[in-house]
């Protein structure tokens, strides 16, 4: 922690704008130059060029979209939930 950050006036500890910090991010950005075709072993660390998509769905079955389940507290209570 450095130790700017205990005083609540330095500018370590304001808020940017969304303008600001979208410049920051924009300022780190640097253009990729050339493509090349790897096989997918070889292709850690890489920056993918397209977009790709399955060729079917996977698990092949419905599945829910999140994990869990919600019930209503007044239908468990009154034995309503099944």
């Amino acid at each position: 922690m450095r130790t700017d950050d205990a005083d609540p006036s330095s500018d370590a500890r304001r808020l940017l704008t969304p303008r600001d910090a979208a410049a920051r991010v924009l300022a780190t950005l640097v253009p990729i130059a050339g493509a090349e075709v790897v096989v997918l072993a070889r292709a850690r660390g890489r920056i993918l060029r397209g977009a790709i998509a399955a060729p079917r769905s996977l698990p092949p079955f419905d599945h829910s979209a999140v994990d869990g389940y919600a019930l209503a507290l007044r239908a468990v209570a009154d034995g309503q939930a099944g």
